[in-house]
């Protein structure tokens, strides 16, 4: 009985043996394919892709950054910041449009880019319910929406009209040339920065200030409001102002 025992101890323990130096072999081939040139290759492509990314968000952030001191120290400067100016851009007919078609209006103006996945859309939407609630309390056509891309490189004209279908049909939506878009963000003091890496890939995104910005009828700058803001804040400021302005403007 006893050596039938040992027996089948015997057994157990070299069947365990031999799973055992099965499963080691196993992890040591593992380990050894970590440094087979091919895997070394798409490791270093990771390490080196991650890095890359890494510096570009490090960079945006810096400049960004660099764009809020200027722009504050502006701020302070000035008093009211002098944002707006002369611009020559195109709608989304292709036709030539300049600040000067705006005069008589109350504009609200956003600048971002179509293929932004969250704030953009977020953004749309809060002025879609800023301008109807204007609107419901002055008349129709009392703010008019206006957007303008600053990714001119993907956003066509037709590709911007297909974009604002999903928001308003109030709103008019404005691009041109890399250089007519950096000379209008530069009179609005936007910051944005589209990747180098943009002419070869379809992917990229598009750091940018997310600002809401106010002009009065006769195209003076009257405010701006930052992502923080909600609906019910924005519209209190904008009627504010149209108050205000309407009391100075009023003949009676």
């Amino acid at each position: 009985m006893s050596s039938f025992r040992f027996g089948r101890l015997w057994s157990r323990l070299e069947r365990g043996g031999r799973k055992l130096f099965s499963t080691s072999s196993a992890k040591q081939r593992a380990f050894n394919r970590i440094f087979e040139p091919k895997v070394l290759f798409i490791q270093g492509c990771i390490l080196a892709g991650g890095f890359g990314y890494s510096y570009y968000r490090y960079k945006s952030h810096l400049e960004h950054q660099e764009w809020q001191a200027n722009t504050s120290e502006y701020v302070k400067s000035t008093g009211r910041p002098q944002l707006g100016g002369p611009f020559t851009l195109v709608d989304t007919s292709g036709k030539p449009v300049t600040e000067a078609h705006f005069r008589g209006k109350w504009c609200y103006y956003y600048f971002g880019f179509n293929h932004c996945p969250e704030i953009c859309p977020a953004e749309m939407e809060k002025m879609c319910k800023v301008v109807d609630a204007v609107d419901a309390k002055y008349g129709e056509g009392t703010l008019t929406p206006i957007y303008i891309s600053v990714d001119p490189g993907r956003d066509s004209c037709k590709e911007i009209a297909d974009y604002l279908k999903d928001f308003s049909p109030k709103f008019v939506g404005l691009t041109g040339t890399p250089k007519q878009i950096e000379q209008a963000t530069r009179h609005w003091r936007v910051y944005y920065n589209v990747p180098d890496l943009y002419e070869s890939r379809e992917d990229y995104l598009v750091d940018h200030s997310i600002m809401h910005y106010l002009m009065s009828p006769n195209l003076e700058f009257v405010a701006f409001f930052s992502k923080e803001y909600t609906v019910p804040d924005i519209t209190r400021k904008v009627v504010k102002h149209i108050e205000a302005y309407n009391a100075r403007t009023s003949p009676f």
